[in-house]
């Protein structure tokens, strides 16, 4: 019977020793889940069950309810594996090697019993070893071991038990019940000494979280039913599986209280808890007791919001003293047929109230925490409540306190249409909790979630991950405000609204929709207006907004919703809406004001009282004042100036105006402004596009490139458009409404063209000033290198390359092309006919400077400064590739294909069939379907997997391939560690090359895309193989229904001859984390030959300092390359020696070579 049929079956276990029955203790038995329904809803008090028993055939035994414990499918499968019945319901009551066996996975490090001697071993298989019998819906489970090191040949078979279950060496392999097993020695003691009590059992707390948790709040019909206040729980996949099918009406739970089978429940009577909410519920005795602290939630608040060294007070004896929260968790074990037990705190008394506890830090035999004798008690949440200081806070602590709660959930929107009626509406706004997500994400598929829906009381839905949009709080508190799901979508997808309404803050300017009529107003509150939702983490965000001038009296409120006041304001002068009745006021040419993100300086006082500077307001109108202070609110810098036509704020205050759009008048006065020129100033000349920089106060320097030359209105001389670097500006190439020049927001500066020098960072006068000479290094990077110079080898490495100061110099966010052309060219010459390629001539400069000014130092002397990148980012801008090379950050795939595409015209790298065309690139994205098995890949494994789901392969040997790994979204890793393949054999990746059969070696005449995912063959790879081998693999029932296709075999090739194979060597990895791009190189063929190059590595000075580039010997990553996958997959990455956790952990990009292809050999 299959698997799946299995999964329609109740598993017990015989706990009692039963009169007149030849069912022992310690018997499998099963029920048909249907049969088990219909038994629960035709019979009030269900005393007994017809099961089945694994032990015969298809006749049913009349088994009482209380001598039945039921066990999950893998529980009974590993419990079938025993002979005996007293051996498995001694193994079931104890549960230590059944705990220990659930945990184990493939690859998983063990020790196994090997005729009495305990030998060393690896996981290699987990299941049947033969075929279930048809009678019954399972059979016993099994673990293959692979035996390792001094144990190897001491095993019973090759790796066989009749059937092929994975490959070893001969006389390597056991197949035992999981008694026969227990964990390596390095983890042995841990599980023996049971770990630190505080973790609840480790295990048990892990098996937790694939649960979910209710509360029972009706009450229900029977006597016999779960009263209100009973906590129930259910397994994820079940709950999955039966929501999956219809809109449920009841579900299958099991009472935390209770050692009985499962119960029907009404879903109307559940309401979902968090896994700590339902341990804290737990503590409680009584069920009403639970119900009415689930009800008022007060306490229950309170209670999460606790945490260690957390001052409270607690009832001892009646008695409300003071203490400190020591502990919070369980004090006993969890009972092994329920996956929480209550959670208690543990209360060391402080100051007077010491010695009036009931013990000294001990419950039962686990000690907990430290204190001194009867210092401490252990309570529940009941018993616990703040400080005096802390009691009278009313409900806008309660208030924050679930607002709090919020941070601990993700937020998503609908962006499908449903496929039913009752599946969830496009725009609807969904949550889950960081955890529950965490310990998914984790998971080796995870192509669903279960999610609560905003708009619903419900309980959680099941929802395809492709349909899930994530937002964050603050965008989802908007959405919920609008009453439709269509208008939800609608603003989502466009975002205009949305956005606007993320930039206001208290005090924003805005016109609001009032009745149709659009008035002005202040904004004086956002947030919600009505009481959370106990069973939904936040409320819709509304705005407050203030009338003013000839608006007021036209509102419906003074700042009062409901009784409760959020904001003061004048009789019908208030309105409460949500965001999509509000636009800006006075609309700009381009983007809103942001929030002040400015560099150190600014944020600091780059402003004196009594300083002269010119302002910006709202029309773009350019006034003067005095500056009478700075102040700061909503998180941005405001300048209280006095106007020079003694303009006032609305309260007769200085006006307010935020920094952004403040400048010191010096910096556009002409009478003021004394000019910083260069020596012989009069030879000086400038032009737009020219690289200037511009001195704004003391200590701190501008650098941009002119845009525009000419007059401004109302001032004297010739003035300068400046496009900065930074976000320093005041302007997007607008002066007085007017645009001179396009430009960024807040990267736009007119000066006085006087004002202006050459950028001294790329000064090519020798000799070089000492700020310059010291940010190059005296290494003379600026120096021409022509002709061709042969890629680094391995000794040149270890005398030149090494140390700081050495490989490509970095600066302003340019360390994705700092780390690829390092990759590239330092030991490599793969890609060095991009070099000397035909290329136009508008494009030669840029292939010059690539040679002479950047390969070539760094081949000759191990350097190469900011100056030469930046002239290269320079170039590319100058022509019009893109606005923005010398300043923003790109990736390293952009930035690749833009050079070896638009710019070099080289031929694409790769040639990739899809069976009817072929498609050509220059780098390759490796995408895998939800399905795939992989825990701990190698990169041979994700590419083949990639070129198997997407029906791929080579039209030819590639000379360089490039491979981009893959990622979940923009921010996550698809897995936590990746394993380098250093020699890349594409001989099955490639079209029409001839295969040799994976099972007898000869010459391969099928392949079979189903046996793909078949392990009995190895866990990876394509499965070519000859017409009689292939006969055999797919007589076997499991693969009849598989359809091989036939190879074409090249003419003319003998099918005597050996197939050839084509191999690709990795040269180098680029690496990210945190936004920041490093490489690994390989400059030889030893395992230890590897450097670690960082373009930003340590910095120089401050704002005017430079980054200093890093070189450095890297043979730990040999030690991980070598390392066994199973410690490898258990080995911490904090662990891991020097700077190999970037390698195997933060893989961006691998690049590989065809040794045949290089330029130089």
């Amino acid at each position: 019977m299959s698997s799946e049929g299995s999964s329609k079956y109740l598993f017990f276990i015989i706990v009692k020793e039963l009169r007149n029955s030849c069912l022992p203790q310690g018997s499998i038995c099963y029920i048909e889940e249907m049969q088990y329904v219909s038994k629960i809803n035709s019979e009030e008090h269900m005393k007994t069950l017809e099961v089945k028993s694994m032990r015969y055939w298809v006749t049913e035994r009349t088994v009482q309810v209380d001598a039945l414990q039921q066990l999950t499918k893998k529980e009974a499968e590993l419990l079938q594996a025993l002979d005996k019945d007293k051996d498995r319901f001694k193994c079931f009551e104890d549960r230590k090697k059944l705990d220990f066996a659930l945990s184990l996975s493939k690859d998983s490090p063990v020790e196994v019993n090997v005729r009495g001697e305990w030998c060393e071993g690896v996981v290699r298989y987990i299941g049947g070893i033969k075929e279930p019998e048809r009678q019954h819906p399972i059979t016993g489970m099994f673990f293959g071991i692979e035996l390792m090191g001094r144990h190897k040949g001491k095993g019973g078979s090759i790796d066989s038990f009749g059937l092929k279950f994975f490959t070893c060496e001969r006389d390597c392999a056991v197949f035992v019940p999981f008694t026969m097993v227990q964990g390596a020695p390095s983890k042995e003691d841990s599980y023996k000494n049971g770990g630190d009590f505080n973790h609840d059992n480790n295990m048990l707390s892990d098996e937790s979280n694939t649960y979910l948790f209710f509360i029972i709040v009706q009450e229900l019909l029977y006597s016999f039913d779960h009263p209100q206040g009973c906590i129930c729980y259910i397994e994820e996949n079940e709950y999955l599986s039966q929501v999956k099918t219809e809109n449920s009406t009841t579900l299958f739970v099991r009472c935390v209280d209770s050692r009985l089978i499962k119960s029907v429940v009404s879903v109307d009577a559940l309401q979902q808890l968090t896994k700590k909410e339902a341990e804290l519920l737990q503590t409680l005795d009584k069920d009403k007791d639970r119900f009415k602290c689930f009800e008022d939630r007060k306490e229950l608040d309170f209670a999460l919001s606790l945490s260690k060294d957390s001052p409270v007070e607690v009832n001892v004896r009646g008695e409300w003293c003071e203490g400190v929260v020591r502990y919070i968790g369980g004090i006993k074990e969890p009972e092994r047929q329920h996956p929480i037990t209550g959670m208690f705190f543990g209360i060391e008394l402080m100051g007077r109230h010491k010695g009036k506890g009931g013990s000294n830090d001990n419950f039962g035999p686990n000690k907990l925490f430290t204190c001194e004798r009867d210092c401490a008690v252990f309570v529940p949440f009941t018993m616990v409540r703040g400080l005096p200081s802390k009691l009278n806070l009313g409900s806008k602590c309660e208030q924050n306190k679930l607002s709090d709660q919020s941070s601990q959930y993700l937020f998503f929107i609908v962006v499908k249409e449903p496929l039913h009626s009752c599946d969830t509406p496009q725009g609807c706004i969904c949550c889950v909790q960081k955890e529950e997500y965490a310990s998914k994400l984790n998971s080796k598929n995870m192509t669903s979630l279960v999610v609560t829906c905003m708009n619903s009381k419900l309980l959680p839905k099941v929802m395809s991950v492709d349909a899930l949009q994530e937002i964050t709080k603050e965008e989802a508190e908007l959405l919920q405000a609008l009453d439709k799901d269509k208008d939800r979508f609608k603003c989502f997808e466009d975002r205009k609204e949305l956005d606007f309404a993320l930039s206001l803050s208290e005090d924003s300017p805005v016109e609001v929709d009032v009745n149709g009529e659009w008035c002005e107003g202040m904004v004086r509150y956002a947030g919600g207006i009505t009481e959370l939702d106990r069973q939904h983490p936040i409320t819709g965000m509304f705005f407050g907004i203030e009338l003013k001038e000839k608006h007021k009296g036209k509102g419906q409120t003074d700042g009062t919703y409901r009784g409760k006041k959020y904001f003061a304001c004048g009789r019908d002068c208030g309105v409460f809406v949500p965001f999509t009745r509000l636009r800006d006021s006075a609309p700009k040419p381009l983007d809103p004001l942001l929030p002040w993100k400015g560099v150190s300086g600014y944020q600091e006082e780059p402003l004196v009282v009594g300083e002269r500077v010119t302002f910006f307001t709202d029309d773009d109108r350019g006034r003067h004042g005095i500056v009478m202070g700075l102040e700061k609110k909503q998180g941005m810098v405001y300048v209280l100036v006095s106007t020079d036509t003694h303009e006032k704020g609305e309260d007769g205050s200085p006006l307010s105006i935020p920094l952004q759009c403040v400048i010191k008048e010096e910096l556009l006065s002409p009478d003021r402004l004394e000019p910083c020129m260069t020596p012989n100033v009069e030879d000086v000349t400038f032009s737009l596009g020219s690289m200037v920089e511009v001195k704004l106060f003391e200590g701190r320097t501008a650098y941009g490139t002119i845009r525009w030359i000419g007059t401004l209105p109302g001032y004297d001389g010739i003035r300068a458009g400046l496009e900065l670097e930074e976000d320093i500006g005041v302007s997007d190439g607008t002066f007085k409404n007017k645009r001179f020049f396009q430009c960024p927001y807040k990267r736009g500066l007119f000066v006085r063209l006087a004002s202006c020098r050459k950028d001294t960072r790329f000064l090519s006068a020798a000799p070089p000033d000492a700020a310059v000479s010291e940010r190059n290094g005296d290494r003379g990077a600026d120096e021409l290198v022509p002709g061709r110079v042969a890629p680094l080898t391995s000794d040149k490495v270890l005398k030149m390359l090494m140390g700081d100061m050495k490989g490509i110099q970095g600066h302003c966010n340019s360390c994705y092309m700092d780390s690829a052309l390092f990759s590239l060219f330092s030991c490599s010459s793969v890609l060095d006919s991009l070099l000397f390629m035909s290329v136009p001539q508008e494009d030669a400069q840029i292939q010059n400077i690539l040679l002479q000014e950047i390969v070539n130092p760094l081949r000759t002397k191990g350097f190469v400064s900011e100056k030469s990148m930046m002239k290269l980012r320079k170039k590319l801008q100058s022509s019009g590739h893109c606005p923005t090379f010398t300043t923003d950050e790109k990736d390293p795939e952009e930035f690749l294909t833009l050079l070896m595409s638009d710019i070099l015209r080289l031929e694409p790298l790769l040639k990739l069939s899809t069976g009817k065309k072929v498609q050509e690139s220059y780098y390759y994205q490796i995408f895998l379907d939800q399905n795939h098995s992989l825990v701990l890949p190698t990169v041979r494994q994700l590419l083949e997997h990639s070129f198997w789901s997407n029906s791929l392969r080579l039209a030819e040997v590639p000379a360089c391939l490039i491979l981009q790994m893959p990622r979940f979204g923009k921010t996550f890793k698809m897995f936590n560690k990746i394993i380098p393949t250093l020699e890349l054999d594409i001989s099955d990746l490639l079209l029409d090359n001839p295969q040799e059969c994976i099972l007898c070696g000869q010459l391969a005449e099928l392949e079979c895309n189903n046996c793909f995912v078949d392990d009995t063959f190895g866990n990876t790879g394509f499965k070519q193989l000859c017409g009689k081998c292939s006969l055999q693999v797919h007589s076997h029932p499991k693969r009849s229904s598989h359809k091989p296709s036939h190879l074409r075999i090249p003419d003319g090739f003998r099918p005597s001859a050996i197939p050839p194979k084509e191999k690709l060597q990795l040269f180098a990895v680029l690496c990210i984390e945190t936004s920041h791009y490093v490489s690994f190189v390989r400059h030889g063929r030893c395992p230890e030959d590897w450097v670690f190059f960082d373009s930003m590595a340590d910095r120089q000075g401050d704002q005017d300092g430079y980054n200093i580039p890093r070189v450095q010997a890297c043979p730990e990553v040999a030690r991980y390359l070598e390392m066994p996958l199973g410690e490898l997959a258990a080995l911490n990455p904090r662990d891991m020696e020097g700077v190999a956790k970037r390698l195997f952990c933060d893989a961006y990009m691998y690049l590989y070579e065809s040794p045949r292809m290089g330029l130089y050999h």
